[in-house]
Order: structure tokens, then C-alpha cells, then sequence
């Protein structure tokens, strides 16, 4: 059988470039009001828990890693610092990779919270950390 190919009118080709543009819009505004949200969630995280007053550059830099760090740990494992209150560090090896195995449910990110489940590898348990206290590039001191 074949079927015939009938090209899009002139207001249908609109209608849809219009619907796509405006879904790349709402995709582009839910990131960066997930991003925003995790921010506002470190920053008043890193003053309570770690005495620490960040800008709001800083904040929202930070919650941008702690989306790609999320990123990176869905498909594999990623290499990450936890800042402990007292302020050592501690070097980890997590993922997420296995979270639907173990929860019977996928990952999903709840930008409003304070924690971060993760699946330490060297240590074979899950376990979660506070978001504010992952630390990222310079600012790493390894003890």
C-alpha cells in the first residue's frame, strides 16, 4: 500500500513552529526556575548549616553543578566532594543509576530539597548528603 504524502498548509506549518517554540520556551523556563529554586534551597542551606553567607552568583553557579552532577550520576558514576560541617572534606564516587531497581520508581529531582540521595560506590549503600554541602573545582581542600 502507499499513501499519499499531503504537504502542511501555510498556517499548519505555523501553528506548529509556534507550538515548538513555545515548548522549548516552557522547557528553558521550568530549568531555570529549578535552578532558581535550588539556589534559594543552598543558599539558606549554607547559612544555617555551614555558617557560610554565599552571593546569589554563587548560589545559583552551585545549583547549576548540582544539576549536572544529578546529570552525570543518572547514566554513571560521578566523583564528587561533601564539605562536613566541620569543614572537612570528603571525596566520594556516587550515581543514581540504580535507583528505580532499588525504589521501584525512577529519580525524580525536587529542586526544594535539601538532600541528595546517592549510591556510594565504595561504601555499596545508599545514602543521601545536603545539597549546600557538596563542593565543587577549586574550592576543594582533600583531607
Amino acid at each position: 500500500k502507499f499513501t499519499t504524502f499531503i504537504p502542511l498548509t501555510r498556517t499548519e506549518m505555523l501553528t506548529f513552529q509556534h507550538k515548538e517554540i513555545c515548548m522549548k520556551k516552557t522547557m528553558k523556563n521550568d530549568s531555570c526556575l529549578t535552578v532558581s529554586r535550588r539556589a534559594a534551597i543552598i543558599r539558606q542551606d549554607a547559612e544555617e548549616n555551614y555558617g557560610t553567607l554565599l552571593t546569589l552568583g554563587e548560589s545559583m553557579r552551585r545549583a547549576y553543578q548540582v544539576e549536572e552532577l544529578i546529570d552525570r550520576m543518572r547514566w554513571d558514576n560521578a566523583d564528587f566532594c561533601l564539605q562536613r560541617t566541620d569543614g572537612t572534606c570528603l571525596s566520594i564516587t556516587g550515581t543514581l543509576t540504580e535507583y528505580e531497581h532499588y525504589f521501584g520508581r525512577p529519580y525524580y529531582e525536587n529542586p526544594s530539597n535539601r538532600f541528595l540521595p546517592y549510591y556510594d560506590v565504595h561504601c555499596r549503600k545508599w545514602l543521601t548528603c545536603r545539597v549546600a554541602g557538596i563542593v565543587f573545582g577549586s574550592s576543594v581542600k582533600k583531607n
